[in-house]
């Protein structure tokens, strides 16, 4: 058998005991030029399971063992090939649901932080490099007017870091996403609406008041952004224990929610002053003949779609704040 080249790609035919497995292409990796900066080659076989599972089977009788999860990302942290930042920003990047979330990774799995820091590290050794100089050499000629300049030069290093810092609460949303809750009286439209933003049916719909008695979610990705739709409880006064284990479920995700979707039926919006960061909403618009466009009321549909893509854009608005550049600082 021919040695492999490094960093080159070749078809070859694996076999074992004269028997073939597979065409394939494999790829030898020198070290330390591979992802963990060992010796490596990587085999691109064909997709069936019967094939992928006879190389693996095949490998571990010549000695080899599967790696446990996260084992090549350690292996390339050991040997310095990846910094941490870089490590968990891959772990971000290989959960990330959203394109924000991606985006966010990538940048640090690209060195933004890492750069960060070292800029950051680069000008304080110039400060301390400064401040030595003049306890060393206070005889000599130094510049004038070093104290001041090392003064602002910190000063400004704490503005970018506080800048950085504050920044940095915009990570949150992008990385959890926000958790929108559904609320209102039974049978006011709320299934039919999670159903619809879903683009599947995630909660059971009929016309039977207090169907819905535990919460359900649904994850829908809003420009690049995570957003989780809660299907709660109807509120109303409990018939039973499980209504009433499922109003109460109801108040305590409320409290939790970045916001409030509330669904009337008539004009009940005074019954609802006390619940924080709210949208009011009237669905059922297709059935309805005289409407009125209030202040502060959204009217929609479920079953035709008017007035959905103006929630949503309302949604979008009290929760994302804008911002020109993704934060660097992405985790505590």
């Amino acid at each position: 058998i021919k040695k492999p080249l490094p960093n080159k790609t070749e078809v070859v035919f694996l076999t074992f005991k004269k028997k073939l497995i597979d065409q394939a292409v494999t790829t030898y990796f020198k070290a330390p030029k591979s992802y963990t900066g060992q010796e490596m080659i990587e085999i691109s076989c064909h997709g069936s399971i019967a094939t992928i599972k006879k190389i693996c089977q095949t490998l571990e009788v010549l000695g080899a063992r599967l790696a446990e999860p996260g084992e090549f990302t350690k292996r390339a942290l050991m040997n310095n090939k990846l910094d941490l930042v870089q490590t968990e920003s891959l772990s971000d990047l290989i959960n990330s649901e959203t394109e924000k979330q991606r985006s966010l990774a990538i940048s640090n799995l690209s060195g933004g932080l890492s750069f960060f820091n070292n800029d950051i590290n680069n000008e304080i050794k110039l400060i301390l490099a400064n401040i030595e100089a003049s306890i060393d050499f206070s005889d000599e000629d130094l510049p004038r007017n070093l104290f001041k300049r090392i003064k602002e030069q910190n000063k400004n290093i704490i503005l970018k870091i506080e800048k950085e810092i504050n920044k940095s609460q915009l990570a949150k949303p992008i990385r959890d996403g926000f958790i929108v809750s559904v609320v209102g009286r039974p049978n006011t439209g709320k299934s039919s609406f999670i159903n619809y933003v879903s683009k599947k049916e995630v909660s059971i719909v009929t016309s039977l008041p207090g169907t819905t008695t535990d919460a359900v979610t649904s994850v829908i990705d809003i420009d690049g952004y995570k957003f989780t739709f809660v299907d709660t409880a109807g509120l109303r006064k409990h018939k039973n224990k499980i209504e009433e284990i499922g109003i109460k479920k109801t108040k305590e995700i409320m409290l939790k929610s970045d916001l409030n979707l509330v669904f009337i039926e008539k004009k009940e919006t005074s019954k609802y002053k006390n619940i924080k960061n709210k949208i009011f909403v009237k669905s059922k618009l297709d059935k309805r003949k005289n409407v009125k466009n209030l202040k502060g009321l959204i009217n929609i549909s479920s079953v035709t779609g008017t007035g959905i893509d103006k929630l949503l854009n309302k949604s979008k608005e009290k929760l994302i704040k804008r911002q020109k550049h993704v934060p660097i600082l992405s985790r505590e």
